[in-house]
């Protein structure tokens, strides 16, 4: 799951990401600024979006036979939801896993569809770091292919814009935006599955809101650049990841809710 909004979402004075419409807001927005703002905001978590988890991090179901566990998350936007985004996890020993994913988004106007969001995902983490890595997106008519590859020397990741050669000297454990992975705290930059950019971010503890105690902690995941707003991942008390909040403008919110 990983995701970056781009620098047209800022106004000129404030340099926050803004948002300009969703699903449900006033008439007075135009239907070029839905489909603008949302496939700003969608493409910020390719992540990918975000993503897989440990045994302890369940969402949803798991399979003991066969050591895999699925989630599924509701993707909202100013509390409408918009779609879903779900994956399978898969502990194929105890130092590889794979990740299978998949999200559709949908927005309509006025009871018209205007835009639509596929992406499909599929990883390789061996001894805790990313080795594999295919993505497929699927904006309006726009298809975007990035891909990783890994060897001893060198991680190679290709995408719309070219290839990127990242040594293991520089490089040594490569990472996309896997809140389910309890060493995400630790990581200094982490790669857009979407578009394959490497970008360095600084994460830290947040205090836990009082007034929600289905929440038990929270992080923030920033990037070093002022055109990307922060994302917060939500755990509950049992160290489940269970959401995700962006917060694109003032009263503009993307969110990740876990299906119970």
């Amino acid at each position: 799951m990983g995701i970056a909004v781009p620098c047209q979402l800022h106004g000129a004075r404030d340099k926050r990401p803004k948002a300009h419409a969703s699903i449900g807001l006033p008439a007075s927005l135009g239907r070029k600024d839905t489909m603008h703002i949302v496939s700003a905001a969608l493409a910020y978590f390719f992540f990918g979006f975000l993503i897989t988890v440990y045994p302890s991090l369940q969402a949803v179901a798991q399979s003991p036979d066969h050591g895999s566990t699925r989630y599924h998350f509701d993707v909202l936007l100013n509390d409408k939801v918009i779609g879903e985004h779900s994956f399978t996890l898969t502990h194929l020993s105890e130092d590889i896993q794979t990740l299978e994913g998949a999200a559709d988004y949908r927005v309509k106007f006025f009871g018209v569809e205007v835009f639509r969001y596929q992406h499909q995902h599929k990883e390789r983490w061996e001894d805790g770091c990313l080795s594999d890595y295919e993505a497929r997106t699927e904006t309006g008519r726009e298809l975007t292919i990035t891909t990783v590859e890994s060897s001893p020397e060198r991680y190679v990741v290709t995408s719309n814009s070219g290839n990127q050669v990242h040594a293991r000297t520089d490089t040594p454990c490569l990472w996309s935006y896997a809140y389910w992975r309890p060493e995400l705290s630790a990581q200094k930059s982490l790669i857009n599955g979407q578009t394959g950019e490497l970008s360095a971010v600084s994460i830290r503890l947040l205090d836990n809101p009082v007034n929600n105690k289905a929440i038990y902690q929270r992080i923030e995941i920033a990037r070093h650049s002022d055109d990307e707003a922060p994302i917060i991942v939500l755990y509950d008390r049992q160290g489940r990841w269970v959401g995700l909040e962006v917060q694109l403008a003032k009263n503009r919110q993307l969110l990740y809710r876990r299906r119970d």
